[in-house]
C-alpha cells in the first residue's frame, strides 16, 4: 500500500454541528470494488491492522478496479474545543478498505465538497512525483551516455597507441594526443632532480666548532668518494 504525503493535519477542515444534515442513502461506489461514497470504512495493512477510518470517497478519475487513490475523513471527538474532521489520503488496493461493520454515522451532505480539495492535493503530489520520476530517469540515461561515450573515447584511444606502437610513430604523436586530451604512450623518460642531503664527515679539530671551521669542499667530496662511490650520481656543492 503507498501512502500519498497528504496527512491529515495538513488537510482541509470544517466544524461538525450537532444536528447537522446527512446521507439519508449511500450512492452507489463510484469505482468497482471499493466502498460507496460516505461510506464509514477502514483501510488495512498486510496484517490486517486498520491504519484508518473515516467516511469513504474515492477520486474516480484516476482510480482504476485494481487501484484507488481515496480519502477518509473522520471527526476528531478526542481534541478539545470544536469537534473538527481530519483527513487520511492514500493510493490503495481493493482489499485494503472495507466498509466498517460499526459507524458512528452517515456522512453530512457537504461531504463531497469537503474531500473535493484534498482529491485535489492528491493529484498535485502525484504529479510532482511523476515529474520527479521523469527528471530522475532523463538523469540516469544521460549519465549512461556519457559513460558509455567515455568508454568509446578510452577503447579508440587504446587503438591509436596501439596503432603508432605498430607503425613506429615517434614523439610527436604523443604530443599530439597530449594536445588534444587525449592519452599518449608511457615510456621510461630521464628527469632531473635536485636533492638536498645532510651527511656526517670526519675532520680532525681541538673541539666539534674548530672542525666545523676547518672543513672545506674537498672534505666532503672526499666522505662523498669513500663512502658513496658505488652510487651513480651528479653532484654540486652548494656555496
Amino acid at each position: 500500500m503507498t501512502v500519498l504525503d497528504v496527512r491529515a493535519d495538513s488537510a482541509v477542515t470544517a466544524p461538525v454541528r450537532d444536528g447537522v444534515e446527512v446521507l439519508e442513502v449511500m450512492p452507489a461506489a463510484l469505482v468497482s470494488g471499493f466502498p460507496s461514497e460516505g461510506a464509514w470504512s477502514e483501510v488495512v495493512d498486510e496484517s490486517g491492522d486498520v491504519v484508518a477510518a473515516g467516511w469513504f470517497s474515492i477520486d474516480a478519475d484516476v482510480s482504476t478496479p485494481e487501484s484507488g487513490r481515496v480519502v477518509l475523513v473522520s471527526p476528531q471527538l478526542a481534541v478539545p474545543g470544536p469537534k473538527l474532521l481530519s483527513a487520511w489520503a492514500g493510493s490503495v488496493r481493493p482489499s485494503e478498505v472495507r466498509a466498517a461493520a460499526v459507524a458512528p454515522g452517515c456522512a453530512p451532505v457537504w461531504f463531497g465538497q469537503y474531500v473535493s480539495p484534498v482529491h485535489e492535493a492528491q493529484r498535485v503530489v502525484a504529479q510532482l512525483e511523476a515529474e520527479r520520476e521523469k527528471c530522475a530517469v532523463l538523469e540516469r540515461a544521460q549519465a549512461e551516455s556519457v559513460r558509455k561515450h567515455q568508454e568509446w573515447i578510452e577503447n579508440l584511444n587504446d587503438l591509436a597507441i596501439e596503432w603508432a606502437d605498430d607503425n613506429g610513430l615517434c614523439e610527436q604523436f604523443d604530443r599530439f594526443m597530449e594536445e588534444n586530451g587525449l592519452r599518449g604512450r608511457e615510456r621510461d623518460q630521464e628527469v632531473e632532480v635536485t636533492v638536498t642531503a645532510t651527511m656526517t664527515v670526519t675532520v680532525r679539530g681541538v673541539s666539534q666548532r674548530d672542525a666545523e671551521e676547518r672543513i672545506d669542499s674537498d672534505d666532503i667530496r672526499e666522505h662523498i668518494s669513500g663512502h658513496l662511490s658505488y652510487l651513480d650520481f651528479d653532484y654540486a656543492l652548494a656555496d
